[in-house]
């Protein structure tokens, strides 16, 4: 669960999407709650509402797209690019939401990708774990009767035959073509 308040850590590319997409529906809902809900004379309290709404929404997308910049080795202050007009939002949005992430550890911290065992000391596998549990199934298959090592059985022609009657090993009869 990533902090929304700080552009502390790193966040994967899939996080960074589901997150912006719950703080816009989240913020989409509590402003049409100040619409229909605070509907009276006061314009002023409904626009201090929004304008208090606006600065902690702006804040939370600064949180998270610094967390995103952070998991490919920028610094949050790259978020500054959204001033520029429409080449800022493409870019931003391109390296928050297509561009991938440093792999391994960078200066902000661990790689997102690689879980870390919860309490109970059961999680992911690393890439360690990984390979060695590819390199036991590859013995145990290769032990398997009819495993990996062992080769397909050939096709033998018999002599005389022509290239239709070709005879699976130990057979005389032809496995396809006309028959004799």
């Amino acid at each position: 669960m990533p902090n929304y308040f700080s552009t502390q850590g790193r966040m994967r590319r899939r996080s960074w999407w589901l997150h912006s997409v719950i703080i816009a529906c989240i913020s989409m809902g509590l402003l049409a709650f100040l619409i229909i809900f605070f509907d009276d004379d006061s314009n002023a309290s409904k626009t201090t509402n929004i304008a208090i709404m606006a600065v902690v929404w702006i804040w939370m997308q600064i949180a998270i797209c610094g967390q995103r910049l952070h998991d490919q080795d920028r610094t949050a202050w790259w978020f500054l690019a959204f001033l520029v007009p429409y080449a800022g939002t493409g870019l931003m949005t391109y390296y928050c939401g297509i561009a991938g992430g440093t792999h391994g550890d960078n200066r902000f911290g661990p790689d997102p990708r690689q879980r870390k065992p919860d309490i109970n000391g059961w999680g992911a596998p690393n890439d360690d774990e990984e390979s060695s549990m590819m390199t036991r199934l590859n013995e145990r298959l290769a032990k398997a009767p009819g495993g990996l090592t062992s080769p397909a059985p050939a096709l033998t022609a018999t002599a005389g035959t022509s290239r239709a009657n070709i005879a699976r090993p130990g057979t005389e009869r032809p496995s396809f073509g006309r028959r004799v």
